[in-house]
């Protein structure tokens, strides 16, 4: 496990990560994270994502978060950091027709 407390920024983390098929960041904490632009950017295989710990707090840009993931992939978030990313919805799906 990963102490995440203290970070501000975790853009492009898994960018082009195209094998990656699964994953579990449940635990991370993101209470101060600032930047979260290009996350998962290009994951491509991407299927499963637990993204349920996840915090809005410090209001992160989430800019190109799930830019190039599959249409299918599946995301478990908590109530408060899907509300969060509602307003990018429109936006997210906006780009993945261009896909």
């Amino acid at each position: 496990s990963f102490d995440t407390s203290a970070v501000e920024d975790m853009g492009s983390m898994f960018s082009d990560c195209t094998s990656l098929v699964s994953l579990d960041l449940s635990g991370f904490n993101t209470s101060k994270v600032m930047y979260m632009n290009d996350m998962f950017y290009n994951c491509s295989s991407l299927k499963t994502l637990d993204l349920s710990g996840f915090s809005s707090e410090s209001h992160p840009s989430c800019h190109d978060m799930f830019l190039h993931t599959p249409k299918e992939l599946q995301l478990k978030l908590s109530d408060a950091f899907r509300a969060y990313l509602d307003k990018f919805q429109a936006y997210l799906d906006a780009l993945r027709k261009k896909q």
